[in-house]
């Protein structure tokens, strides 16, 4: 395995080392320790100040200026951009959001990323690839932590593919044909669930409802099917 990037472990030593002096008030100081964090979570990503600059659509000189503390104050809608193309979730944009806001004293109160709550975004959701690799866990005080593998760590696929190591169910062990059996299984069944998927689309098409996210989850399953096959 690869290696581990612990979104939380980072960031928690970035802060330490970016920690804003009770003394410190002006905007100058405030705004090098902001750049400071910025340009640390860049750096533990593997992202250039060039690709974040292109994808935000700005000059890798006014970045790499916003980082060094060196231009004027960024407005919150240039960090906002700059983390939505760092984050790979929506609760480590959040984490970021609250960060910042302690850095900088709250001169920076940024919007959150709101929850998932629509059913249709929930599918949405359902296809996004890095959650296959997002794990979360709970430490002893009940603290929220994100773990991101370079592997999908939460696709049963994978893990019934995997030959390095053992694999359980209820504390069973596995055997190769357990895991050939089981993957059977599971294909079949998203192969009728596209099926169903399918069938039900034409009655709320009929109904005037939001048919087109069922359409695009069937194919999507689909796709994905025809791909481990």
């Amino acid at each position: 395995m690869s290696r581990i990037i612990l979104y939380y472990f980072y960031a928690w030593f970035i802060i330490k080392n970016t920690e804003v002096s009770p003394m410190v008030e002006s905007n100058d100081e405030l705004k090098k320790e902001l750049g400071r964090f910025l340009k640390s979570i860049r750096k533990q990503k593997g992202k250039t100040a060039s690709e974040i600059s292109k994808q935000m659509q700005y000059s890798q000189g006014h970045i790499s200026g916003i980082e060094n503390g060196v231009k004027s104050f960024p407005s919150n809608k240039l960090i906002e951009s700059y983390l939505m193309n760092i984050k790979d979730t929506n609760e480590e944009y959040n984490f970021y959001v609250d960060e910042i806001a302690k850095i900088t004293k709250n001169k920076v109160k940024l919007n959150k990323v709101s929850n998932v709550t629509n059913k249709m975004e929930i599918i949405d959701r359902m296809m996004d690839i890095p959650y296959s690799r997002e794990f979360i866990s709970f430490d002893d005080n009940n603290e929220k932590s994100f773990t991101i593998f370079n592997i999908s760590i939460n696709d049963l696929h994978f893990h019934l593919q995997d030959i390095n190591n053992y694999k359980f169910y209820k504390g069973i062990r596995l055997t190769d044909n357990d895991k050939n059996n089981i993957d059977k299984i599971l294909n079949n069944y998203f192969e009728n669930k596209s099926v169903i998927i399918k069938e039900n689309t034409k009655t709320l098409r009929d109904k005037n409802e939001n048919w087109e996210q069922l359409v695009k989850l069937s194919d999507y399953i689909d796709d994905k099917l025809d791909k481990k096959n």
